[in-house]
């Protein structure tokens, strides 16, 4: 079996902050979370979180994985890949 080749969505750096910002936002809500409660875990303040949830600002890498952890959602979908990418690529 051949392996699955990922090409990322091709956005541009504004559409891509505010495609992860608009997923941060849906899984914080999904998750019954506030602004406050992402930003103690992630020890920054709520205006930051605030400021990624409207793609003003990008949340690093590290964040990107701890709220992968937190949403309990592939870091792919989280970075703005379509579904079907991530589903392709989890293990089975």
């Amino acid at each position: 079996m051949k392996p699955t080749k990922v090409v990322a969505p091709a956005l541009s750096c504004l559409e891509a902050r505010q495609l992860i910002g608009s997923r941060m936002r849906e899984a914080r809500q999904n998750c019954g979370l506030s602004q406050q409660d992402v930003a103690d875990v992630l020890f920054c303040d709520q205006a930051t979180i605030s400021r990624m949830e409207r793609g003003i600002v990008s949340p690093d890498t590290a964040q990107i994985r701890v709220m992968s952890g937190l949403f309990q959602l592939s870091v792919l979908w989280l970075m703005g890949y379509p579904s079907f990418v991530v589903h392709a690529t989890t293990r089975r």
